[in-house]
Order: structure tokens, then sequence, then C-alpha cells
């Protein structure tokens, strides 16, 4: 274990992908190294893992069914063109959130899993500056395990219990009900990688 901890330490264990695999496919004394050397509680480190393997399980199935949709239907909907990427590529527990936050006008950009035990959906401008959720509402979260952060450019939520994807979906739904409707759609995303989508898209 010693002689594995100075390995790890000198290249990994602040490796944002090294960690994420450790924590979703890690051997016990991979976990345990892991955890010595962030200084985190045994409870943290399963709470993570738990994540990790949420988070791997829903890029596999979200892989599986983009390769699909190329090969059977890879013409990309007016939304499609606009998010910059095809709706299958969106994590399942934010995808619908996402479109309709699209639809009421907020430019999203990135969505889902993040590190840890965090989830965000963050925005290309500052649209909630000044917005807060009702207290009520974050005291519901709390008694389900979780606390929110509202920045002016994004929402972070971060999950203190060991919630399945279909939990994690309906918190996210329940705070885009919440957020107001700017009446209007959300412009193109600007990422490169969005305007590369639609560069290939217009070749098809």
């Amino acid at each position: 274990m010693e002689k594995f901890l100075q390995e790890s330490n000198n290249n990994n264990l602040n490796n944002e992908d090294v960690v994420n695999r450790i924590l979703a496919d890690g051997t016990d004394e991979e976990l345990e190294a892991l955890r010595l050397f962030h200084d985190l509680k045994k409870e943290q480190v399963e709470l993570y893992r738990h994540f990790a393997k949420l988070r791997k399980e829903a890029h596999l199935d979200s892989n599986k069914v983009v390769k699909k949709r190329k090969s059977d239907n890879p013409i990309a909907t007016e939304e499609e063109l606009s998010m910059g990427a095809y709706v299958e590529s969106i994590e399942p527990q934010v995808l619908q959130t996402v479109l309709n936050l699209r639809k009421k006008g907020y430019p999203t950009y990135e969505s889902g899993f993040h590190r840890s035990n965090k989830q965000v959906i963050s925005f290309e401008k500052e649209c909630l500056d000044g917005f807060n959720l009702p207290n009520d509402f974050i005291r519901e979260l709390k008694d389900r395990g979780a606390t929110i952060n509202i920045k002016p450019d994004s929402i972070d939520l971060i999950i203190n219990k060991p919630l399945d994807l279909s939990e994690i979906k309906k918190i996210w739904e329940k705070i885009e009900e919440l957020i107001p409707d700017l009446k209007k759609q959300a412009p193109p995303c600007k990422l490169r990688a969005s305007d590369i989508f639609r560069r290939k898209q217009s070749e098809l």
C-alpha cells in the first residue's frame, strides 16, 4: 500500500479522469489510496463511488444510443442544431430539464455529473442573477439529502445521499419548474464542439 500510494501521489490522484476511474472500477487498494490522499472518510468514498458508477452507467448507455442514432437517423433536429449535439448525448437525469430550460430561453452548455457528488447545469450567459429558489423547496431538498447553489451562470446540485438516476431526475425537473420563463428560445450554443457538430450536419 505504501509503495502504491507513493507512486500514485506522484502523478495520478489529483487527475479527475483517474479519480473517476478508481471510484467506478478501482480495487480496494486503489480506493484506500485515494481516500488517504484526499483525507476522506470511508462514507464519503462510498458515496462518491456510488455516483461514479452511476455516471459510468449513464455515459455507457448514452454512447450506445448516440451510436444507434448516428446509424439510423443522423439528421439533427432544429433543437439539436441549436444545442450543437444530439439529445441522446445528454445524460438522462438532466435531459428533459435541459430541453425545457432551452425552450425557456436559457443557453445551456454543460449538464449532468460534475465532480464527486455534484451535478451542474451551466449557461453561456448570466441568466439567473438575483434569482432565488423558495425556502420551502430548499428545505425539501435538504430532507432528500441535497443542497443547491444558484449562481448567475450555473446551478450546482450537491447530493449527500446515494440517490438513483430517477430520483435525481425528479429533483432537476422540479428545479426547472421553479425557474422563470424568459419567453424566448435559447440562442445556438457557441462551444467549439457545437460548431463542429453543426458543420458536420451541413455536410450530410
